[in-house]
Formats: C-alpha cells, structure tokens, sequence
C-alpha cells in the first residue's frame, strides 16, 4: 500500500504527489491491486495536493482491470529477503540488490527467507532461473539442503555477505551452511575499516565483461576471509586497508590471497557467493563498479541471459506478467519522479523506448494502455521488439498472442 504522510508525527501531510504516483503504479505494475490510505477521511484531508495524480491511478486500473488480473509474473530471478536476519542489518544487502535489478530491468520475485522452511517453497524455485541469497545469515538446515538441492537440479544461485554462517536460532555455525558455494572454511570476518580495496585483475577481466576501465572497488563492508575448495575458481583479491594520512605519503599495499569472488560448478548448477556485501555498498555509494560485479556474476558467470532487454534508462521500472490462460502479455512501467536531493519532482518523459522480450507463445500486436494506441511491433529469432513513444508516468503496454 502507498501511505499519503510524511512520517507519523506529520502524518495530517502528504508525500510529494509524483511520488504517490510513482508508488501506486510501482504497485499496479507489480500485480497487485493499488492501495493508499490516509489518517482519517478523504474529504477530511488538509492537503490533497496528490489527489488528482492517485486518482489517475484508481481510474487506469479501474478501466483497464481486465488486463492486469488473473495473471502471473515472468521473472527469471527469485530474490531472498532476509527478514530473520533482519535485525543484523541484513536489510541493507537486501535494498541495494533489489535496486541493483530494477536498474538493470532484471525481472524478478521477492521470497521471504522464512518461506524456505515451507514444503510448497522448492516447487515454486524450480520455476526460477536464478535464487539471490543476499546477506541471508540465519538459515535453517532444512532451508539451507532446499537452496542445495535447487543448485544440484540444475538450479543458479548467488550469495553475498555472511549467508549461511548463523543457524535458525541465530547461533554461530562452524562453516558456512550453503555446501554449493564451494567454502571449505570461512575464517575471520574482517570488520569494516576505511581504505579497503577488491583488485580486479587481468585474469578475472576474461571472466567478467564491462571492466576495461575499471581495475580497483572500494570496499568499506566487512569481509568474510573464504578458503575456496578443490575446484572451485576465485576471482578479486582484497587489499587491506591503507594507513590513512597525506595522500602524497599513504599508499594501499599489495593484495592479499583472499578472494572476493568464488564460483563453484555443483552437480548440474552453479553457485557464485561474494563474501561481502556489494548491495549495501551501492545503497550507500552507487558505485557503478559494484552494481556491474552483480551483474556480471549472474550474465558471465552463471549464465543468466535476461528474458528482457530495453533501451529504457534506470530510473523506468518493468514489471512483465503473462495472463494465465497464455492469451496475452503485459509490461508495467513505471517512469520515477526527477529527483533532486530531497525533492521529488514530476518525472521528465522519456521518448523512443524499444523492448525485446522472449515470449512463452508467438505476439501478433501491441498496444499502449495510457497512449491508448497501437504499438510498433516486430518479431525475428523467437523474439519480440515493441516501440513506445513516449512514457510520461506510468504505462501498460498489452502484448497479445497468437492464440487469442
């Protein structure tokens, strides 16, 4: 639901209306039905600055509400939020991978952590490409076997930060749970200290792409010291931190032997675990080295190619979903406000967007829910390309298949 106040001690006033836009169609374009609600009555509000704006919203999903329901998502990617290991601050992880995907219109589903220990869970991984583990430190054993067995059935999985090292009670484990990310000991955590580095080498730049300017991270996390096992491949070497002082007297040292990326092959899958916490560093720096390192561990390495490619600038969020009885396809869009420090203005149009997408049935048309009009629309090679215009705020974009 999206909350009209600011905070609770000023909760009679309203967040900026662009942003009350913004959520209610994160919400629509999501699958959910859009909510908003405010303290007391809605002909009692002082400030119904954002009226108009949610109304707009109301009344897109009321007309076109036989489009977006009855629908599932398509995403490649199952996302762990680690709601027991919230209270270790593993939340942060959490935030900066799930804004390290939606940048990069990586379609994916959020599973709460606590959902693993449940018998439906390993039915609903079988249906994803890919598992993130972000940070997930407290699992249980029965959790833990569930994210092995995924990996061993073919199954991709990505860990970061201190996954596995805490049972479900919250007591220290000896090892690290996860047996496919290929530790044979996990030594001292490193805490955070200032002037750490990952060194990015010539031989890990065969192995992940989009580095060719870029040989050095920061690291200001804790580092997890990761002794691989056999056969397992290492990437990125952590430096330790540098004395701090003049920066004509104070250099970084040379790299140690710990690495910072470890991929093992698993029965028939794959596993690639960071043992540090990439997605609180971009939460806090938005580094773009750091959201690359993400990314190219699940393209590069694990081979995760998108259903989805887009000329769309990160701040458009997309959301795919397929009508259940295979007769349609929809893209939610969401265009985010401009942004200016704290201010969240009206968002700027963004023009001339295309989106390539591998359907699960053959598309014959397109059309745009907001433009009300039909859309360019090409197919070659199993794939689909659609044109839109212009995205002002939000949008729909309705794909329809052969089949209806």
């Amino acid at each position: 639901t999206a909350v009209h106040f600011i905070d609770f001690p000023y909760r009679h006033v309203g967040v900026a209306p662009s942003l009350t836009v913004a959520r209610l169609a994160g919400d629509l374009v999501a699958g959910g039905w859009v909510d908003w609600y405010v303290i007391g009555t809605l002909e009692g509000q002082e400030d119904r600055l954002a009226f108009a704006g949610a109304r707009a919203v109301f009344a897109f999903h009321a007309a076109h509400e036989r489009w977006l329901t009855g629908t599932r998502p398509m995403s490649d990617v199952a996302l762990l939020k680690p709601a027991a290991s919230a209270d270790a601050g593993a939340l942060a992880e959490y935030r900066g991978i799930f804004r390290i995907l939606t940048e990069a219109h990586i379609l994916f589903d959020v599973i709460q952590d606590l959902a693993l220990d449940r018998p439906d869970t390993a039915a609903r991984l079988a249906g994803y490409r890919a598992v993130i583990v972000p940070d997930v430190r407290r699992l249980s054993d029965g959790a833990a076997a569930l994210l092995d067995a995924f990996v061993q059935d073919d199954g991709r999985l990505l860990a970061t930060g201190l996954t596995g090292t805490l049972d479900a009670a919250g007591d220290a484990r000896p090892g690290i749970a996860l047996r496919c990310l290929g530790v044979a000991a996990a030594g001292a955590s490193h805490p955070r200290r200032p002037g750490s580095y990952l060194r990015i080498r010539p031989q890990d730049k065969k192995r992940l792409t989009g580095f060719d300017d870029l040989d050095l991270l920061h690291l200001d996390d804790r580092f997890l010291a990761a002794t691989p096992a056999a056969g397992v491949e290492t990437l990125l070497r952590r430096i330790p931190p540098a004395m701090f002082g003049p920066p004509e007297k104070c250099y970084y040292g040379d790299a140690t032997d710990e690495p910072g990326l470890l991929l093992q092959a698993w029965s028939k899958g794959r596993a690639a675990y960071l043992p540090w916490r990439p997605g609180a560093q971009y939460g806090k720096f938005a580094h773009p080295g750091i959201a690359r390192i993400v990314l190219a561990a699940l393209s590069d390495l694990l081979g995760i190619a998108p259903r989805l490619a887009t000329t769309a600038p990160p701040n458009v969020e997309v959301g795919l979903h397929a009508e259940t009885g295979g007769r349609w396809l929809w893209l939610g869009l969401v265009n985010h406000p401009g942004q200016l420090g704290t201010a969240h203005h009206a968002p700027l149009a963004v023009r001339d967007l295309e989106f390539t997408l591998v359907p699960d049935r053959p598309v014959i048309a397109a059309r745009s829910l907001r433009l009300d009009r039909p859309l360019p629309c090409a197919t070659a090679d199993g794939r689909v390309t659609v044109t839109l215009p212009q995205l002002d705020d939000f949008d729909v974009l309705v794909l329809d298949t052969a089949q209806r």
